[in-house]
């Protein structure tokens, strides 16, 4: 009860600063990338617009409205609540900086979730990043999942725009029944913005963005095509916001990838970590592993990967198709209950591999596991904590707090 009043209120105070500002809304969704492109787009927007995006994951029905309204969550400090309210009221009719734009990720567990927060914030630019099973748990079936997904663009008006990525088709064809204004991004060369000319190294990753008949090169510090996805997106709303394309591209090339997300970290004995220890999907994963196999590398190429969770009844079908995905990789090594099948599959055929049922386990083989110079993949669902092993292999030139993801007390 306590919890439901909670997000009421929030509900409309949130709605009270929208009606007294009126700042244009940018809203985020997708099954993957979400937060990157969040921050991405507040990199490409914040030298030149008075923009807001919301905190870390922000993107439910309490963390958006305290983006909308400028304020931190007390978390367990529940008798602080009334104190947010009371100022938030005040407020409400004494701030005079108040943001042009906000920039809200959107984020939805369940059927429903989107059409609460889009209820709340109504967008005015809409970015679906792409659609893919996760959270397939709650959703049963692509076709609800898609359903879920498309609220943030179907309830956009002519005027609005939906900035989607058209080599997902499920968007592609999504974007040509809208009747609001739509830019496709993508690798797609059919898309108004696409990349090409891509290029990747230990350092990180070079491409040109095309938009209009005119090129913009463009170097990143991070691996992965969906970082090259996470620009483009980022761009494409600088684009529809009247920036110059030369400015983007100039605040886009400080993008760094938030951590477990696809930074490149220096190990000990000369090995180099893949850290994608973030999350994983079958979507993502095939991201990850396509950026291995193309990675020319003088050593052993390993991965390291953990449970897909949340896949509900595809978790079976997707964890034995990952057998397949991971046989061009020197050693496999998986964790988690659901790998299990990938590992029974990789056995039967004869693949090298091994298999710990906790990260706790695998820490204690790292040192024998591991030889100097391999190049290591590390990715897996929040569930597992492959950060553990990460930091385990990290060279001492880092404190952990700055380069690995949950290193916040609560996750400790």
């Amino acid at each position: 009860m306590m919890k439901y009043l909670i997000k009421l209120k929030l509900k409309w105070l949130a709605k009270l600063y929208l009606w007294r500002f009126k700042p244009k809304i940018i809203g985020i969704t997708g099954s993957v990338g979400k937060t990157s492109t969040k921050d991405a787009i507040y990199l490409a927007l914040r030298d030149k617009l008075n923009v807001r995006a919301s905190e870390k994951s922000y993107n439910n029905e309490i963390g958006l409205p305290l983006t909308i309204t400028g304020y931190q969550s007390p978390a367990k400090k529940v008798f602080l609540w009334p104190l947010v309210f009371i100022k938030g009221l005040i407020n409400l009719f004494s701030i005079k900086d108040y943001p042009d734009v906000l920039i809200l990720e959107m984020g939805s567990d369940k059927p429903g979730d989107l059409e609460k927060l889009v209820n709340i914030a109504h967008p005015n630019i809409s970015i679906i990043t792409r659609i893919a099973q996760s959270h397939f748990q709650a959703f049963e079936s692509m076709k609800k999942l898609i359903r879920e997904k498309s609220i943030l663009v179907r309830v956009l008006e002519d005027k609005d725009w939906a900035i989607l990525n058209s080599d997902d088709k499920n968007l592609e064809k999504l974007g040509r029944k809208l009747s609001c204004r739509v830019l496709f991004f993508g690798l797609n060369q059919e898309s108004q913005i696409y990349a090409s000319d891509i290029k990747i190294d230990t350092k990180g990753l070079s491409f040109k963005i095309n938009y209009k008949n005119q090129t913009y090169p463009i170097n990143i510090l991070g691996v992965g095509e969906h970082i090259i996805y996470i620009i483009l997106a980022a761009f494409t709303v600088g684009m529809v916001l009247g920036l110059k394309p030369e400015n983007l591209i100039k605040a886009l090339s400080e993008f760094k990838p938030l951590a477990g997300r696809g930074r490149i970290l220096q190990g000990k004995n000369k090995i180099l970590i893949v850290d994608e220890s973030y999350n994983a999907s079958p979507s993502s994963m095939k991201v990850a592993l396509k950026f291995l196999r193309q990675k020319k590398w003088h050593g052993r190429k390993i991965a390291i990967l953990g449970d897909m969770k949340e896949l509900g009844s595809l978790s079976k079908k997707y964890h034995l198709k990952l057998a397949q995905w991971v046989r061009f990789i020197d050693l496999v090594v998986l964790v988690g209950e659901e790998s299990r099948s990938t590992f029974n599959k990789l056995i039967k055929s004869g693949f090298k591999t091994l298999y710990y049922e906790k990260v706790e386990d695998l820490i204690k083989d790292l040192d024998k596991i591991l030889l100097p110079e391999d190049l290591v993949l590390v990715k897996g669902s929040q569930a597992i904590r492959l950060e553990k092993a990460v930091e385990l292999l990290l060279s001492s030139i880092y404190n952990p707090k700055d380069v690995l993801v949950r290193q916040e007390k609560e996750w400790k």
